[in-house]
């Protein structure tokens, strides 16, 4: 008997969940798990040994756009919370973030439901898993390490202050409510603002030229890749800056983890909805300015 953690969801539904899926795996040291997320599967190398495996997902994420790979068990019940199939249980942890939850991203009610789903599961095949949480800020993420010793110091050879803005767009049309040039707009702010006093880094390259104007493909060759590597590295470099600017997307939301919340040298400003704000600020703890455009 297997327990199979899946997810259909985009990088941001996947690292969000990367606490609870490392909780249960711990929590259950005599199951045998299979990890099968559509993309961003670089977050769960530390978990993988003799009794925890990969798998690829049959409907994966190319970088922006979801390619239907194959058809089995998992694409067919894409949507369903849990399922229990020729003796495995199948756990859908982009249901689990999302099912029953007032914001997508909040974990404030996750540890309750995850245990009364883990009862249902019970009651209806008699297998016992556990889930040991007390508070859930132990469900924030905590980022794999990767050696940025090279950024690091390039970084510092500018010799000059340090500001990130993750210029990416969401997949889920969460940038509709603003210009569809919302980037350009922010840039050339932040260029007008600060741009002789900050090196400004930019999570993708753009149209716009000036000479303290960099991103993270041309700087440092850090490429989006479907592992999601490159989204660890991006908030590795975010927590070197000295103001950090994001909006309400997958990519930008790899900032809430253990180890950017903690550094409190980093100011934070977010661009977008006041119900995603509240939670980043008051559940997360992020210290964050709410920006308005």
């Amino acid at each position: 008997m297997k327990i199979i953690l899946h997810s259909p969801g985009h990088n941001g539904d996947i690292v969000l969940v990367l606490g609870i899926i490392k909780k249960l795996i711990n929590d259950n040291l005599d199951k045998e798990f299979i990890i099968i997320p559509a993309c961003s599967d670089y977050l769960f190398n530390e978990l993988l040994s003799d009794r925890v495996i990969f798998e690829e997902h049959p409907v994966p994420w190319n970088i922006d756009k979801n390619i239907h790979y194959k058809t089995n068990f998992i694409s067919e019940n894409y949507s369903i919370l849990w399922n229990y199939h020729n003796g495995n249980i199948y756990i859908n942890f982009w249901r689990v973030l999302v099912h029953d939850n007032y914001n997508c991203i909040s974990l404030l009610n996750r540890p309750l439901f995850i245990i009364h789903l883990l009862q249902d599961i019970y009651i209806k095949t008699r297998i016992k898993l556990f889930f040991h949480c007390i508070n859930y800020k132990e469900l924030i993420p905590i980022l794999p390490y990767i050696n940025i010793v090279y950024i690091t110091e390039k970084i510092k050879s500018y010799n000059k202050k340090l500001m990130f803005f993750y210029n990416q767009s969401s997949y889920s049309g969460c940038d509709t409510n603003y210009p569809s040039n919302i980037n350009e707009i922010l840039i050339q702010r932040l260029l007008a603002q600060h741009g002789e006093d900050y090196k400004i880094i930019l999570s993708k390259p753009c149209d716009i030229i000036h000479k303290n104007l960099i991103n993270v493909e041309t700087e440092f060759g850090n490429f989006p890749s479907h592992d999601g590597k490159n989204l660890i590295i991006n908030a590795n470099i975010a927590n070197l800056c000295d103001m950090v600017f994001f909006k309400n997307n997958g990519g930008s939301f790899f900032l809430l983890n253990q180890i950017n919340i903690a550094n409190k040298n980093v100011k934070y400003y977010f661009i977008g909805e006041s119900c995603y704000f509240n939670i980043i600020k008051n559940e997360y703890e992020l210290e964050c300015t709410l920006l308005s455009i």
